[in-house]
This record gives structure tokens, sequence and C-alpha cells, in this order.
């Protein structure tokens, strides 16, 4: 019973996808109900199911809904309209959290600083070469944007600690990025060799969203936070180089880090406060009205 209520199957598995439960099982020849426990779980919300009768749909509506707060917690959500002006903005709460607690600087404005940083570069005759979307452009489109003006000299990897991927496309920048683990070397950080030690190249987030169908017609999703699993993936290596088609530099994890701490902050509705958080001209999109439900659920429904 644990395997299956802790236990997500295929891909996307922290997302909700690949759910199963055992909901009967056989003893002494009958049929018992088998009912879900909560035990381990920090918290859950509830989500309504469409009344379309495609469950195909009302399952594809209830993963984008857990998507959305995924994407909420870990990266941060820029949806766009047509004409590519901003349709709903969510800074990330991992950013939040390592700002106010680690006063961490936010990996993307690092690897801005590093491998994208001005929008315009003069040549020696004269001419002026133009690139779209670079961090000094968007500093100035955006001056009240925390991630982007948020700077101290405290450089970590940190929205990668609930699943990292070694491989990035940052379509915009028309640019690919690369993670691999590093070790010294003489002073220096070089990469990891693959023939010394074992060397992970991605590894799941470790909050894991349980989707369990109620009798009502709603889907309650269980919040596990899986603190062993992300101990031990730091563990095998903290270091890692940061590489594109042309440079590299050095970032590592923090030391430490705790789920439930991480988890207890943005419930607290003195560190975090999603009608504060949010700028006024976004909080009649649905994101919004979806993600403020969610949280609500989530805090009084800890368990």
């Amino acid at each position: 019973m644990l395997f299956f209520e802790r236990t997500n199957f295929g891909t996307r598995q922290n997302k909700g996808f690949g759910s199963f439960t055992i909901i009967k099982q056989i003893k002494n020849g009958k049929e018992i109900e088998v009912r879900f426990s909560n035990a381990g779980y920090k918290t859950y919300f509830s989500l309504a199911l469409n009344n379309n009768n495609d469950w195909f749909s009302k399952y594809k509506d209830v993963s984008e809904r857990m998507n959305l707060l995924y994407k909420a917690i870990r990266s941060g959500i820029n949806f766009k309209n047509r004409d590519r002006t901003d349709k709903f903005y969510f800074k990330s709460l991992m950013f939040l959290y390592a700002k106010e607690v680690y006063k961490i600087q936010w990996e993307k404005k690092t690897i801005k600083e590093e491998f994208f940083p001005i929008s315009r570069i003069h040549l020696r005759d004269g001419r002026e070469l133009y690139f779209n979307n670079r961090l000094d452009e968007q500093k100035e489109n955006r001056p009240n944007s925390e991630p982007l003006h948020y700077s101290t000299e405290n450089k970590k990897l940190f929205k990668d600690l609930l699943g990292l991927s070694s491989e990035e496309s940052w379509y915009s920048y028309r640019s690919n990025i690369s993670k691999v683990q590093a070790r010294q070397d003489r002073g220096r950080w070089v990469e990891e060799s693959k023939k010394e030690n074992i060397v992970f190249e991605r590894f799941k987030s470790p909050i894991l969203f349980k989707p369990i169908l109620r009798a009502n017609d709603t889907i309650r999703v269980y919040v596990f936070l899986d603190q062993k699993s992300l101990d031990e993936a730091i563990s095998i290596n903290k270091d890692f180089i940061i590489k594109n088609e042309r440079e590299q530099f050095h970032l590592s994890f923090p030391d430490s880090f705790s789920l439930n701490d991480f988890f207890n902050f943005i419930l607290d509705t003195n560190k975090f406060n999603i009608s504060t958080y949010v700028e006024t001209r976004y909080q009649n999109e649905n994101e919004y009205k979806v993600l403020e439900k969610i949280f609500d659920d989530l805090r009084t429904n800890k368990l």
C-alpha cells in the first residue's frame, strides 16, 4: 500500500502523472475497500473535475492546474498574449525563499550575467550590434522585477533543488545551456570524469503530487516531500560547471535545504500572500484564481 501511495509511474511523475492507488483488496476471500492513508504527506488541495463527459479532457484540465502550481513554486510563470505583452506573471516562490532566507541571487539572473549581459556591443569600426532580450534590456523593461534586480555575491544553484535538468534550451537567446558535475583540480573547477565517478545527469523533483479521485467528482491532490531522495542526490555532487556554446562558470548547491521549512515558509501568509505577491493587473486572470484557491487549500489542509 505505502509503495503505491508514494509512487507515480512513467514520465512527469512528480506532477501527478502515472498515479495509481489500491481501492480494494481480497482478505479471507472477501473484497474489502481500502482507504487512502495520508501518513507522511505535508498537505493537500482539491480540484473539481470539469463538466466535460470526456475523461481525457477532465484529467488534462486537472494536470494543467497541478503543473501551474509546480511552475509557481519552482521556476515562476510568465505567460504572454499573442502580441507578446504579459498575460500573467508570477515570480518563483523558490526565488522568494532564496532571497528572503538564504540571501542568494536567483540563478537565472546569474546565468544571464555570465552569458547574456548586454544588448548592444560597440565594435572598433564604429558599428553597433544589437541583441534582443539581454539582461540590461530586461532590467530596463521590468524595473520592478525582483528576480532581475536583486543582486548579491552569494550565487548558488537553487531552482534545481526541485529537480535538476542537465540540458536547457534558452530559445529566446538561441542558446543551449548544460550543467555538468564539477570538481576542483589545482585551484580551478573542471568537469568531473564519468570514468572516475558515478555521475547523474538529472534527478526528479523531490515534491510529489498524488491525485486521488473522490466520490463527489473532485480530485484531492496530496503533496509528499521526499527529503531523503533530495539529500541523496545532493550528496553525489553539489558542484557544477554551467556552460553554453562559448563560455562556462561554476555554481554549487547550498550546503543544506529543508523541503519542510520551504513549505512552512510559503504556507505562512506573513511570508507569502498571493494577493500582495501578484500584481493587481494580473488578478483577474484565471491562472491567479486557480492558484489563489490552491494556496488557500494548502494552508487549510496541512496534515
